[in-house]
């Protein structure tokens, strides 16, 4: 469940229950929204970073929540001098102008079946499976800001975490019930989805000349998928407590989340923890 990522976290002691974060990383305790703030130790120079602590604090008051900075004792006389900035980098949702940095979530989509796919039936591809997954797209409520495909693979940027979540459900319900006429592609075709959420540039590639997000969190993303289980979309720990977080704000986001485990990633980029997604009330995954 999403709001067992809010439970985790869930501080100790006497006061009133709060979100907590130390140099930008944050928990978040499970509670009323009402009673829900966020406190941060920081400094100047991490106010100022991108996709730190000024992003998490604007992200946090745009959704009408209280923040408390506690400057370190010696730095204290610097605030005065040194105000947060009113322009800090903009969170998930926010427009973004190009060489700007902004949180926002990828999704990394894989063909499962793809080579089994043969000479003659390979003309149905575009048409009959690319084409549902951009019906998906036009008829439903969840639009992504980029999108782009290479052979089998899919990749999608979106403003909203939950928007992400709820389309990466619809996507793979969708695959599941086989969209294509009998016989054109392989009845086992499925798809296997990655989801991230973090800072990334704005920038126009040169080569394909269209707008698009670049970073280290988009490479973070792609090395999810390949560990993915066929026919699952699983998700990092960061889409995870981005999730909880407007979870404090609308507990019904389209989704629940499941704990996977800790996962090695592609290409020896590391372990992480991941979640799987799922609709709700369809019970938890078996994994």
């Amino acid at each position: 469940m999403i709001a067992a990522a809010a439970k985790a976290a869930a501080t100790e002691g006497a006061g009133p229950p709060r979100a907590q974060a130390m140099g930008g990383s944050a928990s978040v305790a499970n509670s009323e929204p009402s009673d829900t703030y966020f406190v941060t130790q920081t400094t100047p120079m991490k106010m100022a970073s991108a996709g730190g602590t000024a992003a998490f604090c604007e992200f946090w008051t745009s959704r009408g929540r209280r923040v408390e900075i506690a400057w370190p004792t010696e730095l204290a006389p610097l605030e005065a001098a040194h105000p947060a900035r009113s322009d800090a980098t903009p969170g998930a949702g926010a427009p973004t102008p190009q060489g700007k940095l902004s949180v926002k979530t990828m999704l990394f989509a894989d063909v499962v079946g793809y080579s089994q796919i043969t000479e003659k039936q390979i003309e149905h591809f575009a048409p009959e499976f690319l084409g549902a997954v951009s019906r998906a797209i036009s008829n439903g409520p969840e639009r992504p800001v980029v999108t782009n495909t290479w052979g089998d693979a899919l990749y999608m940027v979106f403003d909203e975490v939950r928007e992400a979540g709820r389309f990466a459900i619809r996507l793979t319900e969708m695959i599941a019930e086989k969209p294509w006429k009998k016989g054109s592609l392989p009845d086992n075709l499925s798809v296997r989805l990655a989801l991230h959420t973090g800072p990334v540039l704005l920038c126009v590639d040169p080569v394909i000349r269209q707008l698009t997000f670049t970073g280290s969190h988009v490479s973070h993303a792609a090395r999810i998928e390949p560990s993915v289980a066929p026919g699952r979309a699983w998700a990092s720990e960061a889409f995870a407590a981005y999730a909880a977080i407007e979870a404090l704000d609308d507990p019904n986001p389209g989704f629940d989340l499941d704990y996977v485990g800790q996962i090695e990633f592609a290409k020896h980029y590391g372990m992480y923890p991941l979640y799987e997604l799922r609709a709700v009330g369809s019970g938890q995954s078996k994994g």
